[in-house]
């Protein structure tokens, strides 16, 4: 993945020597990156959004499970980003579980809601606030069709979307609204 620099901007040409007062016409670039359209202070950085009992295949979460889930996200999204530009927030649907999530995932910030959808909800909330203002990139660690508009909205702003997730819970919606998808092999995450 390639980091967008300051360097596609629109220029205006000087005047020309025969026309004082006449300036040109600007050049502008048409193939444009979408992250060029961002402020300069949101490119580079990433928003992660992580439901750690979609990632996990249940609602079984321990600090071991969620400490090696962490290992193969990281894998698996190789940020460029250093850790100071990566925001992460992992989600739970329990209290009960919350601790073991924030303990294992250890630099994220750890939320949660009760009851079905709970940590899509609670993730929808942690990431709701004008993301497409600070953040050039979103990854989303789930596959549930909650994301879906999210996600579009996200891309319609010019934010790229990027998927995380289990190949059997991957939503169709949420497959074409992301930008890309990263299919996670966890099968060692439940044995262990």
């Amino acid at each position: 993945m390639k980091r967008s620099t300051c360097s596609n901007r629109t220029t205006i040409g000087s005047p020309t020597p025969a026309s004082p007062r006449r300036l040109d016409r600007p050049k502008v670039d048409v193939q444009r990156t979408q992250a060029a359209a961002l402020p300069s202070y949101c490119r580079g950085r990433e928003l992660h959004l992580v439901d750690v009992e979609n990632l996990l295949g249940g609602a079984q979460v321990t600090e071991d499970a969620v400490r090696r889930l962490r290992v193969e996200f990281d894998q698996l999204v190789a940020s460029p980003c250093s850790p100071d530009d990566v925001h992460q927030v992992v989600a739970t649907s329990t209290w009960h579980t919350l601790a073991e999530a924030a303990f294992g995932w250890e630099v994220a910030r750890p939320v949660f809601q009760e009851g079905p959808d709970g940590a899509d909800l609670a993730l929808l909330d942690a990431g709701g606030w004008r993301p497409e203002q600070r953040f050039s990139k979103v990854v989303i660690g789930s596959g549930d069709h909650i994301f879906a508009a999210y996600a579009r909205r996200l891309r319609a702003a010019g934010v790229e979307v990027v998927v995380v997730s289990r190949p059997e819970s991957l939503a169709y919606e949420l497959r074409r609204a992301a930008s890309s998808v990263v299919l996670a092999s966890t099968r060692e995450l439940e044995t262990a």
